[in-house]
């Protein structure tokens, strides 16, 4: 039809810097580094096979002192769209693990799912309660 897309470089947008000079970016691309979906085959492979990955999870997942962090570094890639839930729950089952394991990483990807898909449907939940008897529940942050 004649009309031609921009590349991104011109617009000036993929810099990561800030008006201040700050590369805002740079911590998401150390820990992401590649963001494509054979990245995040190759993640999510590494995930399940390391030891301190998938075996480690169920109980180190909150042991910020480790030198090696037990999380699956999944969580850009599941929320862009690169893996889906689907992708998540077979690589695990396929691993053959024990359900001791796996118990936790499953519920919390299932918990995830639920939670992106009642958003959807249910896009007040971001500001209200979804159970009206939480609205009368005081926060720390609630002032009198």
């Amino acid at each position: 039809s004649g009309v031609r897309s921009l590349d991104l470089s011109t617009l000036g947008l993929d810099s990561g810097v800030s008006r201040g000079g700050e590369n805002w970016g740079a911590s998401i691309l150390k820990a992401w580094p590649q963001i494509s979906e054979a990245a995040a085959l190759g993640q999510l492979q590494a995930f399940v096979r390391r030891r301190t990955g998938l075996q480690a999870y169920e109980k180190q997942r909150s042991r910020a002192d480790l030198d090696e962090n037990p999380n699956s570094k999944l969580s850009a890639f599941i929320r862009w769209g690169q893996l889906s839930a689907h992708d998540l729950f077979w690589a695990v089952q396929d691993a053959g693990f024990p359900r001791e394991i796996t118990k936790t990483f499953g519920r919390r990807l299932f918990w995830r799912d639920l939670a992106y898909y009642q958003l959807h449907h249910f896009p007040a939940m971001r500001t209200k309660s979804i159970r009206a008897h939480y609205d009368s529940a005081r926060w720390r942050s609630d002032r009198p």
